[in-house]
């Protein structure tokens, strides 16, 4: 007797892999509200230290960037950089400044997909940087600034083109 081969998927189909959600088991049961606005609370005693905290990224990015100095940006010395990008990314929409997050993002994507022997356009990942910067004189939770998000949406082009011709 000789056993079938197992269908293979339509690769153009998407494969949805369902898994048992096990938090609650681990939990121990529902979750008490109590927790969450405990956590909250935490939160927003932290809140008056978000500008300072985000201005130290911000200045972290812009020290990884200076120590570049003219030397072209290629993964084999973008490591502090992309770093420094990665940390404004994911603490800036924390902190509130949602558009900092944005343009280090797009500098993140930027950086991570380099090709290997590519050299990253300096004049974009400066103005990546100096956008960062500016966004930080802004509102805090601002996301409507007409010029910046002008500004997001070009530098977002120019790294999507960059890419592509890459």
């Amino acid at each position: 007797m000789s056993i079938a081969p197992a269908p293979q998927p339509d690769p153009a189909t998407p494969l949805l892999i369902e898994r048992p959600n096990k938090l609650r088991e681990r939990v121990g049961g529902p979750l008490d509200n109590t927790l969450a606005e405990k956590a909250e609370a935490a939160v927003q005693s932290l809140a008056k230290d978000f500008p300072q905290w985000i201005e130290e990224t911000v200045t972290r990015l812009q020290q990884a960037h200076t120590a570049l100095g003219g030397t072209p940006i290629t993964n084999a010395n973008k490591a502090n950089l992309y770093t420094a990008a990665l940390e404004a990314k994911s603490l800036g929409e924390t902190y509130g400044y949602p558009l900092i997050s944005r343009f280090a993002n797009s500098l993140c994507r930027l950086l991570v997909r380099l090709p290997a022997q590519a050299t990253a356009p300096h004049a974009l990942v400066e103005a990546h940087v100096d956008a960062i910067r500016a966004v930080l004189r802004l509102p805090q939770t601002s996301t409507q600034d007409p010029v910046a998000t002008h500004l997001l949406g070009e530098m977002e082009e120019q790294v999507r083109r960059f890419l592509e011709l890459t």
